[in-house]
């Protein structure tokens, strides 16, 4: 009776831990399911669209959008959030990177598990005329991590600094953006990478190790 008792606790356990996105003796990386559209089928209405708007902005884009898209394409919290461009101070971004840092490795996973569900070539290699004026890039185009990334490391920031979550939003939407200004993304690659990382915010924040970088976070 004890062994059966025993075995039901455990069982209950486990279904409440998955229930949370959180597994026993290991990581609930693989039951993601990002729910997202979809890249456009190439040559559909919408993949045309994509393409002419990064013609546009090809076009438009200045000397300072290059430099400020390049400093944004190594992902880190200086480099998006810090004061370069970003509403932190120098000694929030020391305090705070480390741990930033290991909640990134919690998202890059859940990134990589969409760019491989629908493997869309990047703007530059679909066409010649293309002309990225950063660093190119070698993953999938859709979605966009850089775009998911701003997007889960605001929501973090929001329970960090609440009082300056307008400055916060603003410049997650102005990383996202960079990324067609300097023609490495697609503008539907951006517009679904930022609700993956919404969905990857929602999907993590359960999670107990997750909970404990957060808290460790806060109390700095």
């Amino acid at each position: 009776m004890k062994n059966i008792s025993l075995a039901l606790i455990v069982l209950l356990s486990f279904t409440a831990c998955a229930t949370k996105n959180i597994s026993i003796g290991g990581d609930s990386t693989a039951a993601f399911n990002p729910i997202l559209p979809g890249a456009p089928a190439q040559s559909s209405p919408e993949d045309v669209k994509d393409y002419q708007t990064l013609l546009e902005l090809h076009k438009t884009r200045t000397k300072a959008d290059c430099a400020r898209g390049a400093s944004e394409v190594k992902i880190n919290l200086e480099n998006f959030y810090g004061p370069a461009y970003g509403p932190l101070t120098a000694a929030e971004v020391k305090k705070w990177q480390p741990i930033f840092d290991k909640l990134a490795n919690l998202a890059w996973p859940l990134i990589g598990i969409a760019k491989d569900k629908w493997q869309r070539p990047r703007p530059f290699n679909a066409h010649a005329d293309l002309t990225p004026c950063v660093k190119l890039e070698k993953s999938f185009s859709y979605p966009s991590g850089h775009a998911a990334m701003s997007h889960y490391f605001m929501h973090l920031l929001e329970q960090l600094k609440p009082e300056q979550k307008d400055a916060i939003v603003a410049r997650a939407e102005q990383i996202a953006h960079d990324r067609n200004i300097v023609g490495v993304h697609y503008p539907s690659d951006v517009r679904d990478g930022k609700v993956l990382g919404d969905e990857i915010y929602d999907f993590r924040k359960n999670d107990a190790q997750f909970g404990a970088l957060l808290e460790r976070a806060k109390a700095l």
